[in-house]
């Protein structure tokens, strides 16, 4: 849990809306105006770099990784994040409770940790009133996330009682002082806003470590090079771009070093992308509203500044579930329009969660992505109809 703390100490931040329920007064907590705070202050200590939002009901969350970060750019990023005492950051509990407030999913899911920076979501199956009885905090502890951070988890079994529910109490232990990273891109500390896709390359000097990891989600030249073992002193080629969705903003390369006891140091470079340079893809439509399978259909879609194959899926998303998803055309050519065969078979989403291939009639949507699905544009619903 450390280890996914660390990779990401400098990248993390959060959102957003917090549930306000008229329950009973559970334990004391810390009020953000007792240190000069407000609800929705993103905060850091003074002793290291892990990013948290706060609530006023004196709860804090972490994320995992800097494209959740991007998934939230009207926070403002880091130029909004306030310095706080380690007293203070530690006197708001951290919390693990999320909901999908953007579709007003009622449910209540918690976070668990799955890797240095995965997460899966599992549903806490209890009814709200049993929650409240076990825990009358229990609904002050719930943050809400919007849904491309939802989809950005996988989703693992349910939890079915309060005491199953990962404990986030921990304090973040301090960077080591005793180790000293240092990056620089194409030579330079601050180097100015680039093209997408444009290559890049950083490199790193360390002292006093005895290895290196980090660029994580960011496209580096060299696909087999092993991130979480990087010399401690060396340098990568890399693409002006994010592996994973993110709003293609800016990308932010890091380089964390450790000793033989797995203390860190870090350092890391937010890079602006020309607004101009940033692909999109907008305008996606398919030809008819109503959908017979086994009929040609056109799909139709306009993009900017990609230059890379398109993949072609259809989601059929429910109210208060994550949806399925099916592949129709995959890497095909970017020139704005495919011709479906309804009836052809499509591929199950099996990372999205999706191993059925058969459709049903009901409500659903053309997705465009990208071939490597950082960036996507989706129709208006449409009817499969018998």
């Amino acid at each position: 849990m450390e280890g996914m703390k660390k990779k990401w100490s400098l990248l993390l931040a959060p959102l957003l809306l917090i549930l306000s329920f008229l329950i009973p007064a559970g334990e004391p907590f810390s009020a953000p105006d007792q240190f000069g705070l407000n609800e929705g202050d993103l905060i850091r200590s003074d002793k290291d770099n892990d990013i948290y939002i706060i609530n006023e009901h004196g709860y804090k969350r972490l994320f995992l990784n800097p494209v959740i970060f991007n998934f939230y750019g009207h926070l403002g990023g880091f130029k909004n994040v306030k310095v706080v005492s380690q007293e203070a950051r530690d006197s708001f509990k951290t919390s693990s409770l999320f909901r999908n407030c953007e579709n007003n999913d009622k449910k209540v899911y918690a976070l668990e940790l799955t890797g240095e920076d995965e997460g899966a979501l599992r549903w806490l199956n209890v009814e709200g009133t049993a929650a409240v009885a076990e825990d009358a905090d229990f609904f002050k502890k719930v943050f809400c996330i919007n849904s491309n951070e939802f989809n950005w988890y996988s989703i693992g079994s349910p939890y079915t009682s309060l005491n199953q529910l990962p404990d986030y109490s921990f304090k973040v232990p301090a960077p080591s002082s005793a180790i000293t990273v240092d990056i620089k891109i194409n030579g330079s500390d601050n180097p100015g806003p680039i093209e997408w896709n444009s290559i890049l390359n950083i490199s790193w000097t360390s002292q006093n470590a005895v290895r290196c990891s980090s660029m994580h989600y960011i496209a580096l030249l060299d696909g087999g090079v092993d991130r979480e073992n990087l010399p401690t002193q060396g340098s990568l080629s890399f693409y002006g771009r994010n592996t994973t969705r993110s709003d293609l903003k800016n990308i932010v390369p890091e380089i964390l070093c450790y000793d033989k006891d797995d203390n860190y140091a870090d350092d890391y470079v937010l890079i602006a992308i020309k607004e101009g340079s940033v692909p999109s893809i907008k305008n996606v439509a398919i030809s008819s509203a109503k959908i017979k399978l086994g009929e040609n259909y056109q799909i139709t879609w306009e993009s900017e500044n990609l230059n890379f194959p398109v993949n072609i899926i259809l989601g059929k998303g429910e109210s208060g579930k994550k949806g399925d998803f099916w592949y129709i055309a995959k890497n095909i050519p970017n020139i704005g329009n495919y011709t479906w065969n309804s009836g052809t078979a499509v591929t199950p989403d099996i990372q999205r969660g999706t191993t059925d291939g058969n459709l049903q009639p009901g409500r659903y949507s053309i997705i465009i992505f990208g071939s490597e699905e950082t960036l996507f544009n989706y129709s208006s619903d449409f009817e499969i109809i018998n």
